[in-house]
């Protein structure tokens, strides 16, 4: 693993290689032949990662996932989520091939913004069919807006519980905006706050909602969350404009 660390340290951002490093060789060092590939995904192989602030995303291969595979990663896992390491994906290839169809989104963002850290470079060997992208971005925004609702119908009151539910589905927005972006053949923004404003631009709804989010939880601004119900009612409203926008992408057989 010692020639793996060093490429590691190549690959990475410095003030993660060594965690990610240690990580893996826990990882290789518990499951032997068993593990293919190990690779790191999402912000943290972005301009987008925020250092001791967004978590670290690691997709694990294996040859075969038993029970055994589970309950032996447990003690590497709690450890690593001290570190701000999520608790990583396994999956096996046959699992991964028979199901690129059924998670278009999940598995283009793992695709197409990782870096493979241990064993053989699989993903790049992937390719994802396109059609059911856009039904499951479809599917993403207008999950998204009945969450919303039904958290204002329970807690309209409590602003803090408001707060976070726009807080959580703006995080899980990006996915999406990406996917969108490729179903149109634009290119990607690498930065987040570029993709809102493209995808706004493409789309032709207004995102200065979004930006605000994504300014106050980056620290580069602040909302007046005194404001909730009219930042809500915003978010609510562009989500929407949105949802009408991609269910009109199959009418106009953008695909």
């Amino acid at each position: 693993m010692a020639e793996n660390t060093i490429v590691i340290k190549k690959i990475l951002p410095p003030e993660i290689a060594d965690t990610i490093a240690d990580f893996c060789e826990s990882m290789v060092l518990i499951h032997t032949r068993n593990i293919l590939s190990i690779a790191v995904y999402g912000s943290a192989v972005s301009q987008n990662y925020i250092h001791k602030r967004s978590n670290i995303n690691i997709i694990c291969i294996f040859k075969e996932i038993g029970f055994d595979t589970l309950s032996k990663s447990l003690k590497i896992i709690k450890h690593g989520r001290k570190k701000h390491i999520a608790a990583p994906l396994f999956v096996t290839l046959d699992y991964i091939k028979s199901s690129l169809d059924t998670f278009p989104i999940e598995f283009l963002e793992i695709i197409s913004n990782h870096r493979t850290v241990y064993g053989k470079e699989i993903l790049n060997t992937l390719q994802v069919p396109l059609e059911n992208l856009r039904l499951q971005c479809e599917q993403h925004i207008k999950g998204f807006l009945v969450r919303l609702r039904q958290t204002y119908l329970e807690n309209g009151t409590n602003k803090r519980l408001l707060v976070a539910i726009m807080r959580e589905t703006f995080s899980n927005i990006f996915p999406i905006f990406r996917s969108l972006l490729r179903l149109s053949g634009e290119e990607i923004p690498p930065s987040h706050e570029d993709m809102v404003i493209k995808i706004t631009s493409v789309f032709q709804f207004d995102g200065q909602v979004f930006l605000d989010i994504h300014r106050d939880r980056k620290g580069t601004d602040k909302i007046l969350w005194k404001e909730i119900n009219l930042i809500y009612k915003e978010y609510l409203h562009q989500l929407e404009a949105l949802a009408e926008k991609i269910d009109r992408m199959k009418i106009e057989g953008h695909i």
